[in-house]
Formats: C-alpha cells, structure tokens, sequence
C-alpha cells in the first residue's frame, strides 16, 4: 500500500517521539514483572515533552530556513543544553535533515559529514572527547535508510543489502549488518541476534589511539543500527511490536528503540501507529505539534511559500527533487 508523503513525514517523527520515549521509560520500569505493553503504555504517558525539543528545533529551523543552514540549525539545537549528548537525542537533531533531502544523496553525503566534522570541532574542548570512528558511516547508513522508506521500496528484503551497497566499504557496520541480513533470513530469534551481535562485537578490535569512551560510543552506535533494522525488519508492517520488541534491555543503548520507531514511522505512515499511543500523546499536546511540524516541514518541501496554506490530506510526492536542491 502507497502512503501520502506527509502522511510518512508525520509517521516518522511520531514514531522518533515514541521511540525515544519507550526507549527511556524501560528504565523506570521493573521489567520482570510488568509486560512490553504495558511498559510502552506508561511510559508514553509519562514521557516529557522536553526530551524531544531538541527534534522540534531542529525542524523548525528545516522549515525557517527552507532547508538546512549551518549557522541557523547550530544555533537552534544549542537551545537545549546538555552536557553530555545521548546517541539518541543525537540522531533526532539530525532526522529533520534527513527527511527533507530523502531524495537529494548528493546532499545527505556533504550535510552529514559537515555536522560530524562540526561536533568533533566541539569535542576538542572536552577533557573526555568521544570519537565516533567508524560510527561515522553508521549515520550515513542511518541516512540512507530513512531516505529509502520514505521513497516506499517495494522490496523490504533488499534494504539492508542496499544499504551496504551504498556505504561501499569494509566496516564493523557492514559485518554486523550481513550478520542481521543472515538471521532474518533464517527467522533467528531477537535472543539469538543480540548474542550473534553480542559476540561479533567482543571480537572486533578497538584502535589503540582512541579514548576507550570513544570507541565504546561508537560500539554501541553501530550495535544500535543492527538491532534497529533487526526488529523493524522482522515485523515492518508491525509497528507496535517492532517497538517494543527493541525496547531495551542491560546495557543497550535507547537509540535501538528511536531508530526502531524512525523505521516503522517512516515505512508505515501515521497510519499504521496505534492510535492509543497517538491519544496519549495527545493528551500532552505534543501530537498536535509533532502533526503541525510534519504539515509545515512536507509544505517547504514541497515549494510551497507559506507553510500555513491548506494542503489536501491526499498529498503525494509529486514534487521533482530538483526544486529542492
């Protein structure tokens, strides 16, 4: 079935908001005794809204600005001061980005290497820099990705092999991503991926010249990817049971779970989102502003002058990527 593009842009970032949230609020949760339901149903309800402001600015500064401008997006997302910056929360400043050039490549490969280069520029001050390494081109896979779901392949089962395609390199990344491809194929377990993954990373070796935090940061980067496209690619059109299938569990990163919620939101619209999440969410009055982000971000995109014009529930993408480079 073919969604309306607008209808993906609001999947997509419903199903960032609710990923990030169920990703967080498990560990608040005694998971012995309560079920994946109902950890996902509490822990929407109690999720702040500022733990996604950071998404927010980043798109309205997409939208401002009718596109990605360095100085202006970097200004924005400084509003929200952390002092140490999840992997999560990492990937919602840049999502925005990636839904608006979906069909520019050319420009998702200079945009995103720009953010890292300026982070790393960041990090030089830090007593404790993290340096992502190969974590790099896991953003650029992450890229790509969204990027393909929001164009609707009709095959899912070449998604991961295209991915890979694209990367083009020998990686940590590109192994665990063959590993996941592999499992799937044999119906593997979430149990047998995350002990196959497990003992890939084990065996993989760290450079000598980087800070152990750098090298753990990026681990966990490229493990969160693999798990990510794992439970979204074993139930794509699921989006309830991708998600909390990626709930986390010891010491796996949220971004699992974010990613996750990307994937499904991006491939099944806001649609296919549980319509109880999106009440609870509602009832903070953070879906109205996530459903008016996604109007205005799909408006820009699409050339039109004045987000605020009236746009039919029925658009589809039928501007050509030219207009927006």
């Amino acid at each position: 079935m073919r969604y309306s593009l607008l209808s993906q842009f609001h999947g997509t970032l419903l199903g960032a908001v609710l990923g990030d949230c169920l990703g967080r609020g498990d560990k608040l949760t005694d998971r012995s005794i309560v079920k994946d339901e109902e950890i996902a149903e509490k822990s929407v309800e109690e999720y702040p809204l500022e733990e996604a402001r950071v998404l927010f600015l980043s798109t309205e500064s997409i939208i401002t600005c009718r596109g990605f401008y360095r100085k202006h997006w970097r200004e924005s997302i400084n509003k929200v001061d952390r002092e140490e910056i999840s992997l999560s929360e990492g990937i919602l400043r840049i999502l925005p980005i990636i839904m608006f050039y979906h069909e520019n490549e050319t420009k998702l490969r200079e945009i995103l290497p720009e953010i890292i280069s300026d982070s790393e520029r960041e990090e030089k001050d830090n007593p404790n820099p993290i340096s992502l390494g190969e974590g790099k081109i896991g953003l650029l896979g992450i890229g790509y990705t969204i990027a393909q779901l929001l164009k609707q392949p009709k095959e899912l089962s070449n998604l991961i092999p295209q991915t890979i395609a694209y990367l083009n390199t020998d990686c940590l990344l590109v192994e665990l991503l063959e590993l996941v491809q592999n499992l799937i194929k044999k119906g593997a377990s979430l149990e047998k991926v995350r002990n196959e993954l497990g003992g890939k990373l084990k065996g993989s070796p760290g450079s000598v010249a980087r800070e152990q935090k750098g090298i753990k940061a990026e681990k966990k980067l490229v493990h969160a990817i693999a798990l990510g496209m794992y439970c979204f690619l074993s139930s794509p059109q699921d989006f309830r049971g991708a998600v909390t299938r990626a709930i986390p569990t010891g010491g796996e990163d949220t971004l699992m779970t974010t990613l996750t919620g990307i994937f499904g939101g991006s491939y099944n619209s806001s649609i296919g989102i549980p319509v109880e999440w999106c009440n609870l969410l509602n009832s903070m009055r953070s879906e109205e502003k996530i459903r008016e982000l996604a109007r205005n971000l799909y408006a820009i995109w699409s050339g039109i002058n004045d987000p605020q014009e009236q746009l039919s529930p029925y658009c589809v993408n039928v501007i050509p990527s030219t207009y927006r480079d």
